[in-house]
């Protein structure tokens, strides 16, 4: 029912392609929640937006920009360390590239540079408050498909950051139990892949395209 209608509007609306001059405005948004009863019984909750624009330099191809906010919470019930909460901002810098497969239907490929800094709540066995810093810079692939829903508007879905080069450094603080006031650093980079949808990040999200 969901194809046929989607093919119904692709026909009424129209073939058509992004011309060179035209602005892409959107936003994604991921949300995600899972519960664990049993002998170790824990919930995790994850919630991720992202405002999005850009402008075609040519024909299906586009550059832009984007911020983002992200929110987890974990942790095990019935313990007094108990839940850890990780926030972050970030921007990014992409690329991305339609294709057109049939009417106003398009795949679509983007590579982008995306930068994130935030920090992660968590307690040492006595309940006392840690909190450890974070950024990370990587560049990733995302694929996905664009269907359209008005003459302006597409619905789209999509993997984030498929294939990844990664960059992080993270400031742990020692426990509240060791008087030392010196902290941990971690510094770590490497070449991910994910082809799995539990691990990829599957999103949903909007753009309007505005022709010039």
């Amino acid at each position: 029912l969901l194809l046929s209608l989607c093919v119904m509007l692709s026909a009424y609306i129209g073939n058509g392609q992004f011309k060179k001059g035209s602005i892409l405005l959107g936003g994604d948004l991921s949300f995600n929640q899972e519960k664990n009863t049993g002998t170790s019984s824990w919930t995790l909750k994850n919630i991720s937006l992202s405002p999005v624009g850009g402008f075609a330099i040519k024909e299906n191809l586009f550059i832009g920009g984007g911020l983002t906010y992200t929110k987890t919470e974990y942790g095990y019930m019935r313990t007094v360390a108990s839940p850890s909460t990780t926030s972050s901002f970030g921007a990014t810098l992409f690329a991305r590239r339609y294709k057109q497969i049939f009417g106003r239907f398009s795949a679509f490929i983007q590579g982008g540079l995306n930068a994130n800094s935030g920090k992660q709540i968590t307690y040492d066995p006595l309940g006392n408050e840690l909190n450890q810093k974070f950024f990370n810079l990587n560049l990733g692939i995302s694929p996905g498909i664009s269907i359209p829903i008005a003459k302006k508007i597409f619905l789209e879905s999509g993997f984030s950051n498929i294939a990844t080069i990664y960059y992080e450094h993270i400031r742990t603080p020692v426990s509240s139990m060791n008087p030392d006031p010196n902290v941990s650093k971690t510094t770590r980079w490497g070449l991910s892949t994910n082809l799995s949808a539990a691990g990829n990040g599957l999103y949903l999200g909007f753009r309007i395209m505005l022709p010039k």
